[in-house]
């Protein structure tokens, strides 16, 4: 009963399965706690999920390229008075500023010039020497002395397109003695300038000063210009063109006559148009000095001679040439008494083989060498 000290107090027992609330959150904690630690430590261990590996690169089969060669310089580029201001101890080699695909060589004595290019001149330009054939060096120096010059004389100067040369050297290879040292020099340097047989170019030489074979400062500005000529004759053709015309249209047959027999003498193959031509304009413009070019050895009377170099000025095509093209003042021929006109006249109707016989070729610088030194 209520408030009796002696009533029997009763112990109830709890619900078997049954927890306090706190117990169950706590055990709920746990749980998820557990499951969370479980699931970082598997997604830890797991492989991540990532963008797909790159590709590897690809590796090509083919050998690597080799790296560029250095190439050899070109030659400097140099003026008319760059050239001549020069007065080297061996061989130079430049580029005409005004023209580059024009090379300019320059020697320092006669017999290398000679070494290196002698046989290209008997192959291409000179009369009485085979065409078609390259002569071992023996039996040229013979032909060249049987003829009244020497190897060193036979030229001041030469020139040369990019073809002819290159056919030098083919048929060099098949000569008895081959291809000299001097001439496989001048085959490595078309080389290294990048020159073949297509390629747009002239080749021309002088020599430097040297009083004591005739060469003063005055014959050797005229080579050079002389010389230039060519090149640009080779190398520009508007100004082949223009010569050629004026060639066929103001020349008359007459003078087309005296041009070859004096290019006769001077040791040229006159059967070759292109080289007579070529050698025309070269002397009747820009060859000043009269040492080796006036209207007494061309056999063109000295008014005659003014008027063909004032119209081939008139329309020459512009250019460096044209702009340094000054007509010389033409030294008058003396009066012909008839009987030595007659004479003259008759040599001229002379075919060019007996009129060869009678004056010999001469190499065109020597004899004005030879004159110099009087």
């Amino acid at each position: 009963m209520a408030g009796d000290p002696d009533a029997t107090v009763v112990l109830r027992r709890k619900r078997a399965g049954m927890r306090p609330r706190g117990a169950w959150i706590l055990a709920g904690g746990v749980a998820v706690a557990l499951s969370a630690g479980a699931a970082w430590l598997i997604w830890h261990q797991s492989p991540r999920a990532s963008a797909p590996p790159a590709p590897p690169p690809a590796v090509s089969l083919a050998p690597a390229p080799a790296p560029p060669l250095p190439q050899p310089p070109l030659p400097p580029l140099a003026s008319e008075a760059d050239i001549l201001a020069r007065f080297p101890a061996a061989t130079e080699t430049y580029r005409f500023q005004d023209q580059p695909e024009i090379v300019v060589m320059q020697f320092a004595t006669m017999s290398e010039q000679a070494g290196m290019l002698n046989r290209a001149a008997t192959l291409l330009e000179r009369a009485r020497f085979p065409r078609d054939r390259v002569l071992d060096r023996t039996e040229l120096n013979r032909r060249i002395r049987d003829q009244g010059d020497t190897p060193e004389t036979l030229y001041f100067g030469h020139d040369y397109r990019t073809a002819d040369l290159f056919r030098f050297f083919s048929e060099a290879e098949h000569a008895a003695d081959g291809v000299g040292a001097e001439e496989a020099a001048l085959l490595r340097l078309t080389a290294e300038w990048g020159w073949r047989a297509d390629t747009n170019g002239a080749l021309i030489t002088i020599l430097r000063e040297d009083r004591k074979a005739g060469i003063d400062a005055a014959a050797r500005a005229t080579i050079l210009r002389h010389e230039l000529s060519h090149g640009l004759y080779f190398t520009s053709p508007d100004y082949a063109r223009y010569v050629r015309r004026f060639w066929d249209g103001t020349l008359t047959e007459p003078e087309h006559e005296r041009f070859r027999l004096f290019l006769a003498r001077d040791g040229y193959d006159t059967g070759i148009e292109d080289l007579v031509v070529n050698e025309m304009q070269a002397y009747l413009m820009h060859t000043t000095d009269e040492r080796f070019f006036n209207a007494q050895a061309v056999g063109i009377a000295a008014p005659r001679l003014e008027e063909l170099r004032g119209a081939f000025l008139k329309d020459m095509p512009a250019g460096w040439l044209r702009d340094r093209t000054v007509l010389p003042a033409t030294r008058r021929l003396p009066r012909e008494r008839p009987r030595e006109r007659r004479q003259r006249f008759a040599l001229l109707r002379t075919n060019r083989t007996d009129a060869e016989m009678r004056a010999p070729p001469r190499a065109a610088w020597s004899r004005a060498a030879r004159r110099s030194r009087r």
